[in-house]
């Protein structure tokens, strides 16, 4: 066996994250925009210099605080997210994390058999534009139009089944023609 060369944190993360399949990259809007990382930072990229509360970057950031599902307002949403930090404060930056495969399968059956045909629209644009409507450029907002998504996508089996918050909506929840199945490999 040959050695490895030491890889970086960052090389790391997408090493992993290469395990559950292809990574996606994240959008332009995004300060890494383009790359496999979603940058969430209040440290400028280049100088590592603290963003001031009203750049264009940390209001994009902010609707990261709605309860949300990453990546869902992607055509084919992401399998998963894998969150890593560099440098933690000694207090706060808490993020939170839910089971919606825990929360699909505590419901009653009645309504898992309403929701599995529900679908929902999921919109990037309209989440960060209930922050400010100006934070997109025209540019990004035409990068991902919104998509319908099944509100308990099937990933593979029924043990796998869950629930997709698409919080905020554009929409109501109407129901599938798709019966339920998610167009996500």
């Amino acid at each position: 066996m040959e050695p490895q060369a030491a890889l970086s944190g960052g090389d790391k993360q997408i090493a992993v994250s290469e395990r559950f399949g292809p990574p996606e990259t994240t959008v332009k809007a995004n300060p890494a925009g383009g790359t496999y990382f979603a940058r969430q930072s209040n440290l400028n990229i280049d100088t590592g210099a603290v963003i001031p509360p009203e750049d264009r970057r940390i209001i994009y950031q902010k609707a990261n605080m709605f309860w949300h599902t990453d990546s869902s307002f992607k055509r084919v949403p992401a399998l998963c997210s894998l969150l890593s930090a560099r440098l933690v404060p000694p207090e706060g930056g808490d993020t939170e994390f839910a089971t919606m495969r825990a929360a699909y399968a505590e419901l009653p059956e009645a309504t898992k058999r309403r929701v599995e045909r529900l679908v929902a629209e999921h919109s990037l644009v309209h989440s960060r534009s209930l922050v400010d409507p100006r934070v997109l450029t025209e540019d990004q907002k035409a990068e991902f139009p919104p998509v319908p998504q099944t509100l308990a996508p099937i990933r593979s089996t029924a043990a796998n089944q869950s629930m997709s918050a698409p919080m905020p909506r554009t929409s109501s929840a109407r129901r599938s023609s798709r019966g339920g199945h998610c167009c996500a490999s």
